[in-house]
């Protein structure tokens, strides 16, 4: 329960950022995800990409080993 109020809590302070978003729900339809599949798919810069995907790992969202860089 706790981890679902801080998923929750995440979305919330997203400021509503559309690209956080999308990478943010992509994550969730596979296991491992590169960069530039990411970028391909949502059709938003790789620097963006690389961006997001930093600030989730560092709020302990994603894992750096399930991104093949």
């Amino acid at each position: 329960m706790n981890k679902l109020k801080k998923v929750d809590k995440f979305i919330i302070n997203l400021s509503q950022t559309s690209c956080k978003v999308k990478v943010y729900t992509t994550l969730f339809c596979k296991k491992e995800f590169s960069s530039s599949e990411i970028q391909e798919l949502l059709n938003i810069p790789t620097t963006k990409v690389y961006e997001i995907l930093h600030q989730l790992i560092n709020k302990s969202f994603y894992a750096e080993k399930n991104l093949a860089l």
